[in-house]
């Protein structure tokens, strides 16, 4: 009987997610980048594990911890939602995240036994970057879809843990050649870093399609505030910036966009994301997703007591992508839900000035 190695039977299952995935996705392959370079060092480390622990092909160990060593920082580019067009030669800083893949080349040449030291040290490294991000809330990542930051918040956090345990894999790895000569590599690497490799494109395609990239090239030449000092009582600069962002969305509908972000969102009001953030976190207790879907659930609460539109067309007008994510934020503001508030007649006149106040 046939049996296919657990290593390519993950790599046919990456592969044939990674080909639904760019079916489904409609965003440019540039702005994809970091999201499709992790997918494919994924599956080209579900290959080399296979070559090395199933089919004994020892040569592919001198170019495993090079790709290795590239996973770290694309899970984090990836799932903190880095502008591939933010990449600029000239920055230090991208040399500092590209540094560890000739490192990890010379130190095969050097000192083999640092490698495995290295790649705890990066997985620990990114993972707390990470969480640093977590800790700091939606708002550090202005070019989520508002519709979409509370999945992609929640890949973040997956990611962040799959991480981490990337970390502790490589660590008994280390333990396991330096106390039993690797003898029980092959049969750890099946049951864990494979799965994790899986988990982890899963959530990064769950995470890639809450990007907004439509606004890109529209807003580049509308002017953005250099952002100013501001006390941590100044409610009038407060009650400005929210004045400016109410005119937006509720004058020009912007919260009708699907795809709206909070970078969208600051470039229109030329207002600094951050500014804008605190203004609502501080004036109305909430985020920023949460104060956008108050405007989309007031024009879903009017046409469902002036028109008869359907559930499902009132979802787009208003805003929303999903049935889930309208259905929850409906409940969380009335108290209702839609059939009851279309259906309960005491609430089809003065409904949706409530809803801001």
């Amino acid at each position: 009987m046939l049996s296919i190695p657990l290593p390519f039977v993950v790599t046919l299952m990456l592969l044939t997610f990674l080909a639904r995935t760019l079916q489904s996705d409609d965003q440019s392959l540039k702005e994809r980048a970091f999201f499709l370079a992790l997918f494919f060092v994924c599956i080209l480390q579900t290959i080399l594990s296979g070559l090395r622990w199933n089919l004994q092909v020892d040569e592919v160990k001198l170019i495993q911890p090079v790709i290795a060593a590239t996973l770290p920082v694309l899970i984090w580019a990836s799932f903190t939602h880095v502008s591939p067009q933010s990449v600029q030669l000239s920055d230090y800083r991208m040399w500092a995240h590209i540094m560890p893949i000739p490192l990890v080349a010379i130190l095969r040449v050097w000192d083999a036994n640092l490698i495995d030291y290295l790649l705890i040290g990066l997985a620990a490294g990114y993972s707390f970057a990470m969480y640093k991000t977590i800790n700091a809330g939606p708002s550090t990542l202005p070019r989520l879809s508002l519709n979409g930051v509370v999945s992609a918040f929640a890949a973040l956090k997956v990611a962040t843990l799959l991480l981490i345990s990337t970390a502790i894999i490589d660590g008994f790895i280390l333990f396991d050649f330096i106390q039993w000569q690797g003898a029980h590599v092959g049969v750890f690497l099946s049951a864990s870093s494979l799965i994790i490799l899986l988990a982890l494109c899963i959530a990064a395609s769950m995470a890639g399609q809450n990007m907004d990239t439509s606004d890109a090239e529209e807003l580049e030449a509308e002017p953005v505030l250099k952002e100013k000092e501001q006390g941590a009582d100044d409610v009038a600069s407060d009650a400005e910036i929210l004045a400016t962002v109410d005119a937006l969305l509720k004058e020009r509908g912007l919260f009708k966009d699907p795809n709206l972000s909070l970078s969208r969102l600051a470039r229109r009001a030329g207002v600094p994301s951050r500014q804008i953030s605190i203004a609502i976190n501080r004036s109305r207790s909430m985020n920023v997703s949460q104060y956008v879907n108050q405007f989309r659930i007031e024009e879903a609460c009017r046409l469902l007591t002036e028109t008869d539109y359907s559930v499902t067309r009132i979802i787009d007008d208003a805003g929303f992508q999903t049935k889930s994510n309208f259905n929850r934020e409906f409940l969380r503001i009335t108290g209702k839900s839609p059939t009851d508030w279309r259906n309960n007649a005491s609430q089809k006149s003065p409904h949706t000035k409530a809803l801001l106040s």
